[in-house]
């Protein structure tokens, strides 16, 4: 993966910086003479995703703020402000791209891995390269696939039905359904954080992606856009912890959403992993410690 901030090449203020240094790391660019062109393009795609995802949530708060309905009591609406997402992603420069190169397996890998999950009665759904995960912020900007022989670069057409990017439909079976974005469109994934934001209005988007076998390697660029580090993580007026959890789409790989953002004294706040071992019990499940387990596709989630 190569991941860099589209916005500015030295993102937040010094303060900021200094804060959250793991959130607002300064780009590292390949020289001109290592991969021409590449700086200039990887921004100009990075800022059309991320500029679309800041226009579109535009229609997010649209949305929650129609459904969250009125305070009874007050008169004033329960989404505390029309464009209160747009506002946050429009002016922060925490978002971050991230250019993913997935190489194919090998036959003998590929049979290797598959023979290590039924043996250990894991059921992964097929051979992955990323396996079924939450995005854990708010928008995700997907551009199409390219799929390339992982020899010689040429591009190609890809000749495995199974391979691609899978999301699970909503309802209580979560069925996974394979997702083609064409070439001139964006496709927009919902985060973890939004799904909270936003009361449940707006559900946390299960994906994955199936891997190939072979020479044939996927390309993929997607565009990660959050609130600033002090956007107040709460549920909209008289939304409760369980009216944001239960319209999570049922899935029997992900993490269920409370052990990420429910601290263990359950005091009425929602945190994001900031709880007493929360952070390691949480991604412990998708990075196991064992090493076994480590090299199943089942585990292979980003976050």
């Amino acid at each position: 993966s190569f991941y860099f901030t589209p916005v500015t090449d030295v993102p937040a203020t010094p303060e900021e910086r200094k804060m959250h240094p793991g959130v607002f790391p300064p780009n590292v660019w390949p020289t001109e003479e290592d991969m021409p062109g590449f700086q200039d393009e990887a921004k100009s795609l990075g800022m059309i995703m991320h500029n679309a995802l800041v226009q579109f949530a535009k229609h997010v708060d649209a949305h929650v703020h129609k459904q969250c309905g009125v305070d009874s009591s007050t008169g004033k609406s329960n989404y505390e402000s029309p464009d209160r997402l747009f506002k946050a992603v429009r002016k922060t420069e925490k978002g971050k791209c991230r250019l993913l190169y997935y190489s194919p397996y090998k036959v003998e890998e590929a049979k290797d891995i598959l023979d290590k999950e039924v043996e250990k009665g894991i059921d992964n759904d097929g051979l992955m390269w990323n396996g079924w995960h939450l995005d854990s912020g708010f928008l995700t900007a997907l551009a199409g696939d390219i799929y390339v022989n992982d020899e010689t670069g040429d591009k190609v057409d890809c000749d495995q039905d199974s391979t691609g990017l899978y999301i699970a439909t909503h309802g209580s079976s979560g069925v996974a359904k394979k997702v083609t974005i064409p070439a001139d469109c964006i496709g927009i994934q919902f985060g973890e954080i939004l799904q909270i934001a936003s009361g449940g209005h707006v559900v946390a988007t299960p994906h994955c992606v199936r891997g190939g076998i072979g020479t044939q390697a996927r390309i993929g660029f997607a565009c990660f856009v959050d609130a600033g580090a002090d956007f107040p993580l709460a549920p909209p007026n008289g939304y409760t912890k369980a009216d944001v959890l239960k319209r999570s789409v049922e899935n029997d790989y992900i993490v269920p959403l409370q052990q990420a953002f429910l601290d263990e004294e359950d005091d009425g706040e929602i945190k994001h992993c900031q709880g007493k071992g929360v952070l390691g019990s949480y991604h412990g499940r998708y990075y196991p410690v064992d090493d076994d387990k480590a090299n199943l596709g089942l585990y292979h989630g980003h976050r």
